[in-house]
């Protein structure tokens, strides 16, 4: 038996860590913008969406919809009302239910929640929760390519029961740790290899990895490649970057990702051993995988985005990639 790593491979276990990658853009339908931010209890998120009566480039405008939902919470629906600059006003379609002040910053980030009347935001469903005011802080941005550290600071975690969720925002403590999975010559068998490398405390997931795998668990980046794709350095060794967390009775697997509608996005890290493109597209019963990565040494964050039918994977880091989640889950799931 021999050792392969092929980009297809890379599908499946993107499948198994669940599908990833950055929201592929809409060709067609009405425009939106989405805001995120998070508090100590989980993640706020903000979609507008533009109302048909607005034209031209998307701002937004009185009547544009919105759609504020919060991790473990509930969520509320309705119409953008008066905007002031980055400040907009939230009508509920319930008008029994108290508006919302939101603050926003830049395209992406959401940087204060009010409640017009009293302290909590009341949710579409009945459920309330307290308005965390300006106490919104954004979430940590992915390392930059060829970075020789992966570091996450305090980062909510969330687990789930099923893909499509809800995800509810964990509250214990744990251990963190990275692994590689490698293909032994002698034992014929994949060797787990990894090291401890952070903690949950509180919910809040932490973690520093400066240590480079080991280099017999590195395999060539060509070995098996699919016809379309194109490897700059033929030489050139990678391994992807595995994240477990225990919480002392069981260990689960760790990954960075979010849904959007139909299509499952997320962040995976690759390491590399020396600078590489890896170009090119390639069809598998009826899948289209589009590759566009500039690879340099050290690890590397790789988005996928993954629809009905194609994946696209991309170093170049997209608009939405704040939206990207911890997630903890069983093993497979």
């Amino acid at each position: 038996m021999k050792k392969t790593f092929k980009l297809i491979g890379i599908a499946v276990i993107a499948a198994v860590i669940v599908f990833s990658f950055a929201a592929c853009p809409q060709e067609s339908g009405p425009a939106s913008m989405t805001f995120r931010g998070s508090d100590g209890g989980g993640d706020y998120t903000l979609k507008i969406t533009q109302d048909a009566a607005n034209k031209a480039v998307f701002t937004i405008k009185a009547n544009d919809a919105y759609e504020l939902t919060y991790t473990g919470g509930g969520s509320s629906k309705g119409k953008v009302t008066p905007v002031s600059g980055d400040t907009f006003i939230l009508t509920p379609n319930d008008t029994s239910k108290p508006a919302i002040t939101a603050k926003v910053s830049g395209s992406d980030t959401l940087t204060g929640l009010t409640a017009n009347t009293g302290t909590n935001i009341v949710w579409d469903n009945g459920s309330q929760t307290a308005a965390p005011g300006t106490a919104i802080t954004p979430p940590a941005p992915p390392p930059a390519s060829g970075s020789a550290t992966i570091t996450v600071t305090n980062q909510q975690l969330y687990g789930y029961s099923s893909i499509s969720g809800p995800y509810t925002a964990y509250n214990g403590i744990g251990n963190v740790y990275a692994v590689y999975e490698y293909w032994n010559e002698e034992t014929e068998e994949y060797e787990p290899v990894g090291d401890e490398i952070g903690a949950v405390t509180n919910g809040k997931l932490s973690f520093t990895l400066q240590k480079a795998p080991p280099a017999e668990a590195l395999g060539l980046l060509t070995a098996g490649m699919s016809a379309g794709v194109t490897v700059s350095d033929k030489n050139a060794k990678w391994i992807i970057v595995s994240f477990n967390f225990s919480d002392g009775s069981e260990i689960y697997e760790l990954d960075c990702r979010y849904l959007d509608g139909p299509n499952f996005n997320s962040l995976v890290y690759w390491y590399i051993d020396k600078d590489v493109s890896v170009k090119g597209s390639y069809n598998d019963a009826g899948y289209t995988f589009y590759i566009d990565l500039s690879l340099k040494k050290g690890f590397n964050a790789v988005y996928q985005a993954g629809t009905g039918d194609s994946m696209k994977m991309t170093t170049a880091k997209p608009a939405d990639a704040d939206l990207l989640k911890w997630i903890y889950h069983n093993m497979g799931l």
